[in-house]
């Protein structure tokens, strides 16, 4: 199942309770109390507690237990009120959290951001990530994104991607001139 986001993890509240929900981000951390397995879900915006009850996540509450910080997931849940007293209100979110009902892993299932061929998420953050690889070069190397360095490296070992960065070298401060020189 392709699922798409219909919330951002800063943004749901009580306001939301009993809807169903989907969410795209990254997993931060994992718990397990008793046998109910808890992650924080994080994107740009936010985050959101998810909760994988076995009774409710099926097959997913097995799968929550190989989820490792930084892996890229989307979710679909119910939102729940948090019981009485558990609310975290260090988040905007705090009060509420989404029991899971399906989960798509992503990166880890598919070779690309979004599937198994490239798509313009994958075009548009490949020179943010090169970059980034670049100038922190061992920061990166030392990072724990072992799915991300296997993607950027599909793309700078590829034909077309050598091809177009010939004429192009990565910028660095030191560099004499820019593509748009403005002196």
């Amino acid at each position: 199942m392709r699922l798409k986001r219909t919330h951002n993890c800063g943004e749901l509240t009580n306001n939301n309770n009993g809807k169903t929900v989907r969410l795209s981000g990254w997993v931060e951390n994992y718990r397990d109390h008793g046998g109910v397995a808890f992650i924080d879900l994080n994107d740009r915006w936010g985050t959101t507690q998810i909760v994988f009850h076995p009774e409710i996540a099926g097959d997913h509450h097995k799968i929550a237990h190989t989820l490792r910080s930084q892996d890229v997931i989307t979710i679909e849940g119910d939102v729940s009120a948090r019981p009485e007293g558990m609310a975290n209100d260090r988040l905007p979110t705090g009060e509420i959290e989404v029991y899971i009902k399906d989960l798509e892993l992503r990166l880890g299932k598919h070779q690309f951001l979004c599937d198994n061929k490239e798509s313009l998420a994958d075009i548009a953050l490949l020179p943010f990530i090169r970059q980034f690889a670049k100038v922190e070069r061992q920061w990166y190397l030392q990072s724990p994104y072992p799915k991300v360095k296997s993607w950027l490296n599909r793309y700078l070992q590829s034909t077309m991607f050598t091809k177009v960065m010939a004429k192009y070298p990565v910028w660095t401060p030191t560099s004499p001139k820019t593509l748009f020189d403005i002196g």
